[in-house]
């Protein structure tokens, strides 16, 4: 009994000085993502950036993700890039898509990913993961980052085309509502009576009715 005593408190005492080397002989890894918020418009491209606090490995990888809007589970997140990297800043391996480029800067710690030709359903956060696989193995994600994709603005010539469209309806509008007035025709017959001699008469004749 008394050796198994001994032998428990041994294992404890070697399990805290062990720990207490890995804290003492590695740094530990830390990862933040600014700016937390950011927006762009329809059609653009964005540019988020993720920084690491570890210079001195072997391997390091780098890993961005979706999360949809109102879904807040951090452990069922989309990847989107996947980079794997040594020392020597040579690729490893990698896993992309179309629409994202990772990319890196190992000698100011940073990774970035950027998004082309944004559309409306890429709205939500976004989360960088950094991991380190040697000299020891670490983990640490971000903070986040939220993006919101904005509607493209409407051109200025839609618009005008817009605008000019209507005021020529209205105005065609009114011309057939006054056609329906004798007056607007008489009025009509009269003006062209500067132009050819028959509708002088036809003009002559409705307003000699409608003194009648």
């Amino acid at each position: 009994m008394t050796c198994f005593r001994e032998l428990c408190v041994f294992i404890l005492v070697f399990r805290s000085v062990i720990l207490t080397c890995v804290d003492l002989g590695f740094e530990k890894l830390s990862v933040r993502q600014n700016p937390e918020n950011i927006s762009a418009t329809e059609g653009g491209k964005v540019t988020l950036n993720c920084f690491y606090s570890i210079s001195n490995f072997s391997v390091i990888e780098f890993i961005w993700s979706y999360i949809p809007p109102g879904d807040n589970r951090l452990n069922c997140t989309r990847q989107l890039v996947i980079n794997r990297l040594n020392s020597s800043n040579e690729q490893i391996s990698k896993k992309h898509n179309n629409r994202y480029i990772s990319s890196w800067d190992i000698s100011n710690n940073r990774t970035s990913l950027v998004i082309t030709t944004l559309e409306l359903n890429d709205t939500g956060h976004y989360y960088c993961t950094v991991s380190l696989f040697a000299p020891t193995m670490m983990q640490d994600r971000g903070n986040g980052t939220w993006l919101t994709v904005l509607g493209k603005p409407p051109k200025v010539w839609n618009y005008l085309f817009g605008t000019i469209t209507g005021l020529l309806l209205f105005a065609l509008l009114m011309l057939g509502f006054c056609w329906c007035t004798r007056d607007f025709q008489v009025f009509l017959l009269c003006c062209l009576a500067q132009i050819s001699p028959k509708p002088k008469e036809l003009c002559l004749l409705n307003l000699s009715d409608l003194q009648k």
